[in-house]
């Protein structure tokens, strides 16, 4: 989150009030906590602003870049694939065959991780959902044994109806 700046669209909307008093303001805990972790870094466009409006929309968005910037002096790059790219563009003085296969293992070994980290955060995310789930029905037990008393008799029902004869 080093590097990121929220943008919010539909400034509009909040009509007189500033983005300023929304974002300190907000009841949204999530929103507060992203504007923290951007370091504060945030922006806010008017869809309907026209003209001047505009172009000092992209004057603060363009100035909170460029503080951005100064605070990280340039370093916006750290991906080591995008660092052995720039290399191998501007030649290190090997044989080019053999840097490019090198370079490609590389990538190739990097797609594998993202891969697998996907896979890995794929099965999180059902781990949560269904832990999210139990909560909800621990926290919401007497909702929650209303429901499962009314899906019994439903069943019941169905099946007392599917067994009578003419069914």
């Amino acid at each position: 989150m080093r590097h990121v700046v929220v943008l919010f669209t539909h400034k509009e909307v909040l009509g007189d009030g500033s983005l300023d008093d929304y974002v300190v303001n907000t009841d949204n805990h999530s929103l507060r906590s992203l504007i923290q972790e951007c370091g504060r870094r945030y922006c806010g466009f008017n869809n309907r602003a026209t003209g001047e409006e505009q172009r000092e929309q992209l004057e603060k968005l363009m100035a909170v870049v460029e503080s951005l910037e100064r605070e990280h002096q340039g370093t916006f790059y750290t991906n080591n694939l995008y660092f052995d790219a720039q290399m191998l563009q501007g030649g290190r003085g090997g044989t080019p065959g053999e840097e490019h296969r090198c370079y490609l293992a590389k990538v190739q070994a990097h797609v594998e991780k993202q891969k697998q980290d996907l896979k890995e955060t794929c099965s999180h995310w059902v781990s949560r959902l269904l832990l999210s789930v139990k909560t909800w029905m621990l926290s919401h037990i007497g909702l929650t044994t209303f429901v499962v008393i009314c899906i019994v008799i439903f069943l019941s029902i169905v099946i007392n109806v599917c067994i009578t004869p003419g069914c």
